[in-house]
């Protein structure tokens, strides 16, 4: 690849200006005193997009020219400048920063001014590539998800113009992917359409416009969505869904037509483009790293068990994967002393999640809130005697440290989550089994479960990992110290149910998975507990699950 292509910002085809140096735009021109013209680099529906020097910084800034049929439109400009400026201070690693509307005069007229990123454009990287890793394209994918999430929709901003000519890899390196234009060419060929009362070029856009955007209805995050949804399946299947010369041909396909299925992922898969793909924006997923992260985890399905381990200020927290799944959550009625409110209904995580291999340590614990507040002392014991309230103020103080990998957040797990890894597959009334008295997870062994034998009682907590995990790498969910659910207590839903995250509102939060100080009964899977959010004893402490972020 040579320096010129490795220097590309963007490839453009459709231009006003047809001369690069018409209207004193020309090599070696000093604008405003302050950008010296180095080069052109590229050409598009705003014409010829120029490398300059900022003299006062001595830096590279890209500059893109308005066209001049434009200038006579105070309100026009005016209108632009405010579409500008709802974007020019928007600081995130994946949108390329926008530094200024300019007017360079008579002679030259307005110039938008941004950086300079040395690196080539999605789809000239994609021309490149003798064959694409899907790997890539899902990590590609993932950056343009969370950048579109965390730095335009929750600020109620929409970039209006995903595509790949607008998807920058920096120094073309998969890990530096950014959003470039921020849809302000589009804005500015509607503008140009208004006050001309001609269409303008749109060929590289039609292709990746959602169906509100044909039919001329409110846009939102889930346009956006629409459009990464395009370039997935472009990504994917080697062309875009919809495709024709003739305009109203592909609006009709865009509004009515399912587009094609791809061969080379699974049904699974394919349903999930399908629905970022939607016709109606509500149907379509509740942001970009919901959608993304749904396809990832159906093109490559993680195996159950499988362990992560993220670094938090020096210690190591080992996360095991939960796969979505069917199960009967509680017990049946013919159970040796249920209790009655763990009558089963079936329920069906749809979403994956990571859980902590271990109850919550009390170095993890002192490590990010700087206190012990456990009874039983040690960096490898469970932290104990903290309140519901005090584990929300641990997980808030967790994700504002950014650690969590990308797409997802730290929580406590809710009752259905805690009870389906605690099972990992099993119906018995322990993941291991249908007996305990002690030997295969701390508890009060003077009170066994299934068995006549008495067995051991420690009277206080051990260090996790010490008993045996379950079929998915996961210690102590027996015994040890209940831990936290983020459930209010409530009857279970009768019949089955998807993602329940529990009763609306209560006065208790749930418990789960017995302690030290309880019999085998309470250690049970199926086993609940309840108790106020501002409990503090020796026998509650916490773990903590990483959930997809909404």
């Amino acid at each position: 690849m040579t320096d010129t292509q490795n220097r590309t910002t963007v490839t453009y085809v459709h231009a006003e200006r047809t001369d690069d140096s018409e209207g004193g735009v020309q090599q070696g021109k000093v604008l405003n005193d302050k950008y010296e013209l180095i080069e052109p680099i590229g050409r598009g529906g705003m014409g010829v997009v120029w490398k300059a020097k900022d003299l006062h910084k001595d830096q590279f800034v890209a500059l893109k020219f308005v066209p001049r049929e434009v200038e006579p439109f105070e309100d026009e400009v005016h209108r632009l400048q405010n579409s500008f400026d709802k974007v020019k201070d928007i600081d995130h690693p994946g949108i390329c920063p926008l530094y200024g509307m300019e007017n360079g005069g008579k002679e030259i007229g307005y110039y938008l001014v941004m950086q300079y990123i040395e690196g080539i454009t999605l789809n000239r990287w994609i021309s490149t590539q003798a064959e694409l890793s899907t790997e890539h394209m899902i990590r590609i994918l993932e950056q343009i998800a969370v950048a579109l999430d965390s730095a335009l929709h929750q600020k109620r901003l929409i970039h209006r113009d995903i595509k790949p000519a607008n998807i920058m890899l920096e120094g073309n390196n998969i890990e530096k992917v950014r959003l470039i234009d921020f849809g302000l060419v589009d804005e500015i060929l509607t503008t140009l359409t208004r006050v001309s009362q001609m269409e303008f070029a749109r060929s590289g856009t039609r292709p990746y416009m959602a169906p509100e955007t044909w039919r001329g209805w409110q846009q939102s995050g889930a346009t956006d969505q629409y459009a990464l949804a395009v370039v997935a399946y472009e990504l994917l299947a080697g062309h875009v869904p919809f495709q024709n010369s003739d305009v109203s041909v592909l609006r009709e396909a865009v509004l009515k037509d399912s587009p094609d299925t791809i061969g080379t992922i699974s049904p699974t898969a394919n349903k999930v483009l399908q629905q970022a793909l939607a016709k109606s924006r509500t149907e379509r997923f509740k942001n970009c790293q919901e959608f993304i992260s749904k396809l990832k985890e159906e093109i490559f399905p993680q195996p159950a068990g499988k362990r992560m381990v993220l670094s938090i200020e020096d210690i190591e927290y080992p996360f095991r994967w939960c796969p979505p799944g069917t199960f009967m959550m509680g017990s049946p009625t013919s159970g040796q002393n249920r209790s009655t409110d763990e009558t089963p209904p079936q329920v069906t995580l749809s979403r994956g999640f990571w859980l902590l291999e271990t109850p919550v340590t009390q170095g993890m614990w002192e490590g990010i809130m700087g206190n012990n507040p456990s009874n039983w002392k040690g960096v490898k014991l469970p932290v104990e005697q903290v309140s519901w309230g005090d584990c929300q103020g641990f997980i808030q103080k967790l994700n504002g440290l950014g650690v969590a990998p990308d797409g997802y957040r730290f929580s406590l797990p809710t009752e259905a989550q805690w009870e389906y890894a605690c099972r990992a597959g099993t119906t018995t009334p322990f993941n291991f089994g249908s007996t305990l008295n002690g030997d295969k997870a701390n508890c009060n062994g003077n009170y066994p479960y299934g068995t006549s034998t008495k067995g051991r009682y420690l009277e206080k907590s051990t260090e996790v990992g010490t008993y045996p995990a379950n079929a998915w790498g996961l210690y102590d969910m027996h015994g040890n110290v209940w831990e936290w659910c983020s459930d209010w207590y409530g009857d279970y839903p009768s019949g089955a149910v998807t993602d329940p995250t529990g009763a609306s509102t209560g006065s208790y939060r749930v418990l789960r998975g017995g302690s030290w100080s309880n019999s085998a009964r309470h250690c049970r899977s199926a086993h609940r507990r309840s108790s106020v959010p501002s409990n503090r004893n020796d026998l509650i402490g916490i773990r903590l699950s990483l959930v997809r972020a909404e």
